[in-house]
């Protein structure tokens, strides 16, 4: 199997990349210089492997050019700076997981720093987001219970969270579902291996509920139940599977039927549909100012007010995003930067379809493929189908995670087709 001995060793390049970390998430204008110590680290991302290839190289190089482009047309370029240092860690964070996840251990390791992070992530947003109040109301006595802080400046938007979340919650529960049949000689080792993970999705869950996200409720809802189902049908327990399927179909209908009068008053307001039309008619006609170029990363919440006003709504209102990630790429870095977005997203289902059919016909027990495949790519449609109403714009300082796990499903590609190609001598390209 490949890896890059000879070149910088992985924590020498983790250790960089958690020395910038500071530096590139929270950037203050006089230390930005420090940002320049990340280029070794790029050029590393970029040039320092000769056999991994797995499909994302072309779609980066384009982002990072059209990074670099949208800086001569940014109004002010300090504004995008906090983004553009926000999109190089997520790229080196990519790299680190790409290039130095070169065997099961070190795999089992990043996987436990994501669920990690994604843990941490939803520690810190239970005590420094902005709760919201006017959506479920029996939930305003659970939040009424978290102390919240302004520490980092301001509270966290909970759609934010939320997004955040949906990366990381399908692997958590596939994690945990594939625990069951854990193949180990100690059973200490299954039943701490059980229970931490239990813990995570317990956690990653009670922040997602208090989220009060109904978009993101729904696309949860059916993404679990995709991956799950995939899961049990495409194994020997069918049958148990399809009586599974029918009774909560048969249970979701009932309760829609006994609680119909209650669920009208969740579902969004008139105002609330209306006004993300508003918004996208906006940022298409915005887009069609800069296609090639775009305006310049985190310039839309100021330029919108200027360049194309939403109509019946405040001209204080913050637009943060365009609330589509396809349509907020397009006007950061032009219609090139969203292209390369969409390929990222191709490339990665394709990897994932490819492993996902692997698996079905080969079983590593040394890695639950098919439970790893669910769980990245759940978590990868899960976020994108929610990228279409909402957004976590390209350099956003969660963004990192999207990097992460787009790193893990390129490390697991390369780990089990470098893995089949070693046993029957085959040299490996991607």
């Amino acid at each position: 199997m490949a890896n890059n001995r000879g070149r910088l060793p992985g924590f020498l390049y983790w250790l960089g990349v958690l020395i910038l970390a500071p530096i590139l998430l929270i950037p203050v204008e006089g230390w930005l210089w420090l940002a320049f110590l990340a280029v070794p680290l790029a050029a590393l991302g970029l040039f320092g492997g000769q056999r991994k290839r797995s499909g994302f190289s072309l779609p980066i190089q384009l982002l990072m050019g059209m990074a670099l482009v949208s800086t001569q047309f940014s109004y002010d370029v300090r504004v995008s700076l906090p983004k553009l240092c926000g999109l190089l860690f997520g790229l080196l964070v990519f790299w680190g997981v790409h290039w130095f996840t070169t065997g099961l251990r070190t795999y089992r390791l990043t996987l436990l720093g994501f669920l990690l992070l994604g843990s941490g992530m939803s520690l810190v947003s239970l005590f420094f987001t902005d709760w919201p109040t006017v959506k479920f109301g029996f939930l305003n006595p659970i939040t009424a219970l978290i102390p919240s802080s302004a520490l980092l400046g301001q509270l966290i938007n909970p759609n934010e969270v939320a997004g955040t979340l949906l990366w990381v919650i399908p692997l958590s529960a596939m994690l945990l579902i594939s625990s069951f049949s854990f193949v180990s000689a100690r059973a200490v080792w299954r039943a701490a291996t059980k229970l931490f993970l239990l813990l995570v999705l317990v956690l990653l869950m009670v922040t997602f509920v208090l989220v009060q996200s109904r978009a993101a409720y729904l696309i949860m809802f059916a993404t679990l139940a995709g991956v799950i189902g995939l899961w049990f049908f495409s194994s020997v327990r069918r049958r148990v599977a399809w009586i599974t399927a029918g009774g909560l179909v048969v249970l979701t209908a009932a309760l829609v039927i006994v609680f119909a009068g209650e669920l009208r008053s969740y579902i969004p307001d008139e105002n609330s549909l209306a006004l993300r039309p508003k918004i996208w008619s906006s940022a298409v006609y915005m887009i069609k100012d800069a296609p090639l170029t775009g305006m310049g990363m985190n310039t839309y919440r100021n330029m919108v007010h200027y360049v194309n006003p939403i109509t019946s709504v405040s001209g204080q209102k913050d637009f943060g995003h365009a609330h589509n990630e396809f349509l907020q790429a397009a006007l950061d870095l032009g219609l090139p930067g969203a292209v390369a977005l969409v390929a990222l997203y191709l490339v990665a289902f394709t990897l994932l379809a490819r492993l996902f059919a692997y698996s079905l016909k080969n079983k590593i027990q040394a890695l639950p493929v098919k439970a790893l495949v669910l769980g990245l790519g759940g978590g990868l449609l899960a976020h994108g189908l929610w990228g279409m109403v909402d957004a976590i714009a390209l350099g956003a300082k969660p963004g990192f995670i999207f990097w992460m796990l787009l790193g893990l499903i390129s490390a697991l590609y390369n780990l089990v087709f470098d893995a089949e190609d070693a046993e029957s001598g085959v040299e490996h390209a991607g």
